[in-house]
C-alpha cells in the first residue's frame, strides 16, 4: 500500500489541480476528498483530456471525477485475497484503503503482485 496519499478537494479547480498535483507528484490517480476530509471519488490527470482547457479555471474536481465503487474501498486490515479480489474488478487496478471515512492509502494491483511475489520467495520451501 502507497501510504503516502495526496489528496484532492472536490471544489479545488481543474487548473489548480494541473498546476499543482499533476506534474508535481506524478501519481496516476488521485483520491477527491469533500471538505470533511472523506472520500468522494477518484481522479487522474487524463481525466481532463476530453475537457476543453478554456474551462479548467471554472470547473472543479467535483465536475470531472469518478465515483469510486464500493468494492474498490478497502479497509486498512483487508488481507491480500480480498484486495487481489477487489482489484480483478475495477478498471482503475487500484483501491483506495480508507479509514473512518478518509484514505489513508491506495493500493495498486502491480504493488500488490509484487507484495505477493516477495512473500512466496521469502517463504519455506517444502521439500520433496
Amino acid at each position: 500500500m502507497t501510504t503516502d496519499v495526496v489528496t484532492i478537494p472536490k471544489r479545488l479547480s481543474l487548473q489548480e489541480f494541473v498546476d499543482g498535483y499533476v506534474f508535481r507528484h506524478r501519481f496516476t490517480y488521485y483520491p477527491v476528498v469533500d471538505a470533511e476530509g472523506r472520500l468522494a471519488g477518484l481522479v487522474s490527470g487524463r481525466m481532463l483530456r476530453d475537457v476543453d482547457r478554456d474551462q479548467w479555471p471554472y470547473l472543479t474536481i467535483g465536475d470531472v471525477m469518478r465515483e469510486v465503487s464500493p468494492n474498490l474501498v478497502l479497509d486498512p486490515d483487508a488481507d491480500a485475497v480480498d484486495a487481489l479480489s477487489a482489484l480483478r474488478q475495477g478498471e482503475e487496478q487500484r483501491a483506495v484503503v480508507v479509514q473512518d471515512g478518509r484514505p489513508v492509502g491506495i493500493v495498486s494491483l502491480r504493488d500488490l503482485l509484487q507484495f505477493l511475489a516477495l512473500k512466496i520467495d521469502l517463504s519455506p520451501r517444502r521439500r520433496g
